[in-house]
């Protein structure tokens, strides 16, 4: 095995520091810093609660009164979400997407759109106890 220069190790260590933590690290319970799609959408807050399940995540929000569910997976730095609110069928209505940036300092922040929709909303997630 080839070791790296030292030139190159003190950089790449240093970047490795700048990085979110293991996707695992994801897993809790966040406060909701949001804004609905379109010129006139309004900020909200809500919660959040990320669990692993295998290889994906279940999320689970509350906002306004309403429970979202979606279930999610982590690709580099970014966790996406197919997401919409529960049916007695198991299934949901309202489906949409949502991608979120895992931050180094446990943030993430990111985007939302429901299915047919033209515009999207915002929010971001902060670790609950900040």
């Amino acid at each position: 095995m080839r070791r790296l220069p030292a030139i190159l190790a003190l950089p790449l260590a240093a970047a490795l520091l700048l990085l979110p933590a293991a996707a695992g690290a994801i897993e809790g319970r966040y406060r909701i810093d949001g804004r609905n799609p379109g010129e006139a959408g309004g900020r909200y807050g809500g919660e959040v609660a990320v669990a692993k399940a295998g290889d994906t995540y279940q999320v689970a929000w509350a906002v306004g009164g309403q429970k979202w569910v979606g279930t999610g997976i982590v690709t580099g730095t970014v966790l996406s979400v197919v997401y919409g609110l529960p049916t007695p069928n198991g299934g949901l209505a309202s489906p949409g997407v949502a991608a979120y940036e895992i931050n180094p300092d446990g943030t993430l922040t990111g985007g939302f759109a429901l299915l047919g929709t033209r515009a999207r909303g915002v929010e971001a997630w902060i670790p609950a106890g900040r």
